[in-house]
């Protein structure tokens, strides 16, 4: 029973610590994208990364599904409010229909 116990939480310790360093690395990083108040996010896949619209934050990466920019605007409605966003920009590819 005991060399079960010790199986079971060397297995269970190094997850738990590999979930705990990721989430304060995306706390860290996604707390450094508001160093200034910008009013215009740029969403999207590989289309929208090369816009550069002074005075905006642009969140696109290239190869992200539909669901990702969703996600992001929710994340960025949660670090901030959404009364500070003027335009919400969001690019789509013919891939996604």
């Amino acid at each position: 029973m005991r060399k079960f116990l010790s199986l079971v939480f060397s297995f269970f310790i190094p997850i738990s610590l590999w979930l705990a360093l990721c989430t304060l690395r995306e706390n860290y990083v996604w707390s450094n994208y508001f160093e200034t108040q910008e009013k215009v996010v740029i969403l999207g896949d590989s289309h929208a990364q090369p816009l550069d619209i002074p005075g905006s934050l642009n969140l696109a990466k290239g190869g992200d599904p539909l669901l990702m920019p969703l996600l992001h605007l929710r994340r960025l409605t949660q670090e901030r409010s959404s009364s500070d966003l003027s335009f919400v920009v969001l690019t789509m590819g013919p891939q996604n229909f």
